[in-house]
């Protein structure tokens, strides 16, 4: 008996669980090593001490009725549950408790022995977390995500996405075989990716599905391996991108589109981005004389391009069309040639607003109009040099003609056989020689 006792005495002092005793008045009667650690009490302080001081309380916080539990107990029966307690200027405890009612020398008292379950309450917790997190993630995904096994396809879970996008229910895919229902449109792109899979344990590509309808959607799909239902699966997540790929194939047509259309004509087609400040220039810009490496691409270097004498009221009419939103812009100005001589320009470019009405991007070309200009000016002084000619010779006109007027008024009044008719010919011949002279002279003006 005496070995029992001291071995008893050695798992009291030694175990690692919280061992205590409460009486039927509810009072601390003796608590072993583990229990004064625990709760930073000397055993002095411990002993006679009511339970409801240790602030035990229930897994929901409630605080733990000692005396109800004492009394429902019988010596027959013992009572599991988790507690929890968080004593002064320490971290929260979480313990699996043991609560047996024992007699004594007629005297009945409570046995408690706690063991420490924190660590396994945050695995709970955790898990519950992790588990909480992993159940949005498959199934609130934006995604469409699956479950498929690596062997034969089989589907094994699948989210609401998936049904969405591919069409079939859920009893039509659980189950059954993704090889069967034809859902990879090349199937090589399966065996690809399992390759992936294989030696990195993930794999990413781009491949085509088949919905139930028979609509062929492109996407771009996530996967790793797992081993779950007791098989070799991957879990794979799909995202469709058929309308990012359209967009991008139309872009690309649009780019094309552009390139042709500006290397089929002779304006120098320009676009600047709002945002970004950045200008693209296409090639035909060397209608100027400059190199693709010699055309900036900032707005700087076009303003710095425009003469002098127009600079100001070109720039201030182009900031004044982007701030009132006009959508059309236009103006005529000089642009400095690579060789700094100027070139008359005609510049028009049309604003892009973004849904808000805010420009973001301004697209325009810039049309030579030098020979014009040039032709313009010189039917300018064509028109000066005929009205200074006239001006000035119009009294030689009417001199000769005054003349001509006269000598048929002779004519007219003379004898039929007069000898001075002859003579009154001569005359208008003269005139008339004078006034051919007249409108050769008008006529180099033109020629």
């Amino acid at each position: 008996m005496a070995h029992s006792d001291h071995f008893f005495t050695y798992l009291w002092e030694n175990t690692q669980d919280i061992v205590f005793c409460v009486n039927s008045r509810g009072n601390v009667c003796c608590a072993n090593h583990k229990a004064l650690h625990t709760f930073s009490l000397e055993e002095k302080d411990i002993l006679r001490m009511p339970v409801d001081d240790l602030e035990i309380k229930q897994e929901d916080g409630q605080p733990f009725n000692w005396r109800e539990m004492f009394f429902s107990l019988d010596t027959t029966k013992k009572k599991e549950l988790v507690l929890t307690c968080q004593p002064s200027d320490a971290h929260e405890f979480h313990f699996r408790a043991t609560l047996h009612r024992l007699s004594i020398d007629q005297e009945n008292y409570l046995f408690c022995m706690l063991s420490d379950a924190t660590l396994q309450a945050k695995k709970d917790r955790l898990y519950e977390v992790l588990k909480e997190k992993l159940h949005n993630l498959f199934y609130l995904s934006p995604c469409a995500v699956c479950v498929t096994g690596v062997a034969d396809g089989r589907i094994y879970e699948v989210n609401e996405n998936l049904l969405h996008l591919s069409g079939y229910t859920e009893e039509e895919l659980i189950g059954n075989s993704t090889i069967d229902l034809g859902i990879w449109v090349r199937p090589e792109d399966r065996d690809r990716l399992i390759q992936m899979l294989e030696e990195k344990g993930e794999g990413q590509m781009e491949t085509i599905f088949l919905t139930k309808s028979g609509k062929e959607v492109e996407g771009e799909v996530n996967a790793r391996m797992v081993r779950a239902y007791d098989a070799k699966c991957f879990v794979t997540v799909f995202r469709d991108i058929g309308t990012a790929k359209a967009a991008e194939r139309a872009l690309k047509q649009s780019e094309q589109t552009l390139d042709l259309t500006s290397k089929a004509t002779n304006d120098a087609i320009w676009d600047w981005n709002l945002h970004g400040g950045r200008v693209w220039h296409n090639d035909i810009m060397n209608i100027f004389g400059y190199s693709k490496e010699d055309i900036g691409d900032t707005i700087d270097w076009w303003i710095n391009k425009i003469h002098p004498d127009d600079r100001e009221r070109v720039v201030s009419r182009l900031y004044s069309f982007i701030d009132q939103r006009i959508e059309k812009w236009f103006d005529k100005y000089r642009f400095e040639r690579e060789d700094h001589s100027y070139a008359y320009v005609y510049d028009q470019g049309h604003i892009m607003l973004d849904e808000e009405g805010t420009p973001y991007r301004f697209i325009g070309g810039i049309v030579d109009i030098t020979e014009r200009v040039m032709a313009e000016e010189s039917l300018l002084i064509k028109n000066k040099q005929i009205a200074e000619y006239a001006f000035f010779n119009s009294h030689k006109i009417r001199a000769p003609l005054a003349r001509l007027m006269g000598l048929i008024e002779v004519i007219n009044y003379a004898e039929p056989d007069d000898s001075k008719n002859e003579q009154l010919l001569e005359k208008l011949k003269a005139v008339a020689e004078e006034i051919d002279e007249l409108v050769r002279d008008v006529s180099k003006i033109f020629y």
